[in-house]
């Protein structure tokens, strides 16, 4: 795929229409329905995460400053956004880049996650996930997944009352 990046630590890049792969277009027909390429201004390509802007676009230049600075900015500004424009072209780019800002921040987390040491001292005993499982069994497995989250919480704060506790001991 021929990108021009134009700002690498927001993920966005640009190309011509020219330039998209067969699979890329039906990816931006997903996105935007079944608008005509030449009329479409942005897609997402997930490979890559990176926003790509339609340079043959007549409102390349508009829209490019928007992605930029919808992409830069929090959450309390992008609301007012949201609100403020109604027009169909822009309500379809802020689902779009919402759900960039949504797939973005999850693949951060799952990073983060992924970077934590497990502390064996407080694992979680293996026949606890099986009583939630027995205890709740109607529910979903995101509610067995919410109750093990929940007990590493306990568990932290755990750690953290006995980190404090060590160090009031070495105090004194």
């Amino acid at each position: 795929m021929n990108y021009e990046m134009i700002n690498g630590q927001l993920g966005i890049a640009s190309c011509r229409i020219a330039d998209i792969t067969g699979k890329q277009a039906a990816a931006m027909l997903k996105q935007f329905g079944d608008s005509p390429l030449s009329s479409i201004t942005m897609f997402y390509e997930p490979e890559d995460d990176i926003v790509v802007l339609n340079r043959d676009h007549k409102g390349y230049e508009l829209y490019r400053k928007f992605v930029e600075g919808y992409l830069s900015t929090d959450e309390a500004i992008r609301l007012k956004v949201r609100e403020k424009d109604s027009s169909e072209p822009m309500k379809e780019i802020i689902t779009v880049l919402d759900e960039v800002i949504s797939r973005r921040h999850v693949q951060r987390e799952f990073f983060i996650l992924g970077e934590q040491i497990m502390f064996e001292k407080y694992d979680m005993p293996g026949g606890l996930m099986k009583k939630i499982i027995e205890s709740y069994p109607k529910s979903s497995p995101q509610f067995w997944m919410w109750k093990a989250f929940t007990y590493g919480i306990i568990q932290g704060k755990r750690m953290e009352r006995a980190r404090r506790k060590a160090a009031q001991h070495d105090k004194d």
